[in-house]
């Protein structure tokens, strides 16, 4: 709980993503004069009191850029770089993409309001970078509805960043299709080396290019809301598709006796149709398949049963399933559990998955406690910067404060990075107003990382014209503080925090 103590916050507002590539914007320095870690503001000990040797910065170096258009129809973009990182800390891609004629393609939603607005954007890696000894690295980048066909993508300008914000020089390298093989050939099931041609699956072991069938949905549950004010109904459903090629689902929706209910889509209060189509193009390119949708507010008051059926590429069929509204089972503490939602923990646990693969449902507790102990740490002798890029993703563990957003949301995906302060700072402010978060976050500062969570000294959501997160703290009283970045929405993704001490 805050105290007289404690330090005095306020939210302080930027308008628009920072400059970061300018010097000293994402380093771990001071923000004035740059110097090298040790320094008055640094990390090290600085040695006998001397002035210590400053430490340079350097940009990574970009080697290799390989760009091909992967998955079952070609639609996904797949980039392999590898290059030099003396720092060992390239963390991502600056990228702009390029049309045929030199134009560029839009694709990324720069400003998070669902509509796509921009041809270039920091994106992380997939997974961290391979590393060698030598300081070389390889790293993936994987880009989901892209098509590389004549007028839209035909190639990329990429450089590499690191966690510091330096960028590589940019390299371009053309989008090439892999070839396309025909029935009973090898085939790769991740349609990276090679694709089956038109109506072919890749299946079998070994795989082959072999016809194909029609997906089938295992499993549907159509979800009363737990905040009936707040969110709608929600529908789930899982199946298989052999072919990887299932593009959409049906939704019919019925009352109780089976009635089709017309549905007002358009807001016009009169009802314009009973059936809704649930595009699945961009699926994972696995056989496995799974959508999670929140439903209208009050869809459950007129439609107490939705009937699904899915269709692939081909126009195949699937079995029809059919859910009624229902509670959603609870699970104990220790049991399995769904982490898509088909069935809920009991009030204090949350359904993890484990070491194995397998879910069951946790203590929020123990999870908070795995989570303060694996959080990145980033620590300021005194005024200075220091920054970190994360992901946020999996359970729920920690929720913002009441009122810190609109509707309140709860049980969204989190981060916790825990930040160091060696000695009191007059001013500190902490942003994800950064080229790396990729969400609308919301972010929260606890005085520790505690397993029952403090009381939040101040939460922040949207800074202005902007949907980051911005905290300014004054009289700041050295010591650890938890530094929670939330995702507003059901996804998270990448972020990039940054605190800076004055």
């Amino acid at each position: 709980m805050p105290t007289n103590d404690s330090p005095h916050l306020s939210c302080h507002r930027f308008t628009g993503r920072s400059a970061w590539l300018l010097a000293c914007v994402l380093t771990a320095v001071p923000l004035s004069g740059c110097p090298a870690d040790g320094g008055p503001g640094g990390d090290g000990d600085g040695g006998d009191g001397g002035d210590p040797e400053p430490v340079v910065e350097v940009a990574p170096g970009l080697s290799s850029v390989r760009a091909r258009a992967i998955g079952r129809l070609s639609g996904d973009l797949r980039l392999e770089v590898s290059g030099t990182d003396l720092q060992d800390d390239a963390a991502g891609i600056d990228i702009r993409l390029v049309s045929a004629t030199g134009a560029d393609v839009v694709y990324f939603d720069s400003d998070f309001d669902g509509l796509v607005d921009a041809a270039r954007a920091f994106v992380p890696f997939d997974q961290a970078a391979t590393v060698a000894a030598d300081h070389s690295f390889t790293a993936i980048v994987t880009l989901a509805g892209i098509p590389a066909v004549p007028g839209v993508l035909a190639s990329v300008d990429v450089s590499v960043v690191d966690g510091a914000g330096n960028a590589s020089a940019s390299s371009t390298a053309p989008v090439v299709v892999p070839p396309e093989v025909g029935e009973g050939s090898p085939c790769d099931p991740l349609f990276i080396e090679n694709r089956c041609g038109a109506d072919l699956g890749c299946k079998g072991t070994p795989t082959v290019c072999a016809p194909p069938e029609a997906p089938v949905l295992t499993r549907l549950a159509y979800l009363t809301p737990a905040q009936p004010e707040l969110s709608g109904p929600r529908l789930l459903l899982e199946g298989i598709d052999a072919d990887q090629d299932v593009v959409v689902v049906h939704l019919e929706f019925m009352d109780a006796e089976g009635t089709p209910v017309a549905l007002d889509l358009d807001g016009d209060d009169v009802g314009d149709a009973s059936t809704f189509d649930l595009d699945l193009s961009d699926t994972d390119g696995t056989a496995a398949f799974a959508a999670a949708r929140d439903m209208g507010l009050f869809l459950q008051d007129t439609v107490q049963q939705i009937a699904a059926t899915a269709e692939d590429a081909g126009g195949r069929v699937g079995e029809r399933l059919v859910a009624t509204l229902s509670t959603a089972p609870i699970r104990q503490a220790g049991q399995a559990c769904s982490a898509l939602g088909f069935d809920v923990c009991v009030d204090g646990a949350v359904c993890n998955p484990g070491a194995s693969g397998a879910t069951a449902c946790q203590a929020v507790g123990a999870l908070r406690t795995t989570q303060c102990r694996e959080a990145e740490v980033m620590t300021l002798s005194g005024p200075g910067q220091v920054s970190h890029v994360g992901v946020v993703d999996g359970p729920s563990v920690w929720d913002p404060p009441t009122d810190c957003s609109p509707n309140d949301p709860t049980d969204r995906p989190e981060a916790v990075v825990q930040l160091v302060l060696e000695q009191d700072v007059a001013r500190l402010t902490i942003t994800t107003n950064t080229p790396q978060t990729t969400f609308d976050t919301v972010m929260y500062v606890l005085s520790t990382c505690s397993t029952d969570g403090d009381v939040a000294l101040r939460c922040a959501d949207d800074a202005e014209q902007s949907v980051a997160s911005t905290i300014e703290l004054t009289g700041v009283a050295a010591g650890t503080y938890a530094i929670i970045i939330d995702s507003f929405g059901p996804a998270g993704g990448t972020f990039g925090v940054s605190a800076i001490a004055d």
